[in-house]
């Protein structure tokens, strides 16, 4: 529409249908920007979703010792809700509500 314009049609030339298709395509482009970030972000999470399968099926087959060493770095803390249930917190603020049975 705006390479259409020229000195012989500018009288003709819809400013406010203009300025609606552009806000239109703005919009429009947004949205598809929105999109390809989505499936960016989905794309890297299988990624890393697909290297912890990977190590988890190499690892299946091997005994692991406990390693207490191992377990501080990992837990931030333990909260003694109740006598029935614990919560476990993990480095990174991931909890775990447990339920303690006899």
């Amino acid at each position: 529409m705006l390479d259409r314009v020229s000195t012989e049609t500018v009288e003709a030339f819809d400013e406010e249908t203009a300025t609606r298709l552009m806000n239109e395509k703005s919009r429009l482009q947004q949205q598809l920007d929105n999109i390809a970030d989505a499936e960016q972000r989905r794309e890297n999470t299988k990624s890393r979703l697909d290297d912890i399968y990977t190590i988890l099926d190499g690892i299946k087959n091997h005994p692991m010792e406990y390693d207490d060493q191992i377990v501080r770095q990992l837990l931030e803390c333990i909260v003694v809700d109740s006598k029935e249930q614990v919560t476990v917190i993990f480095k990174g603020g991931l909890k775990s509500v447990q339920p303690l049975t006899e």
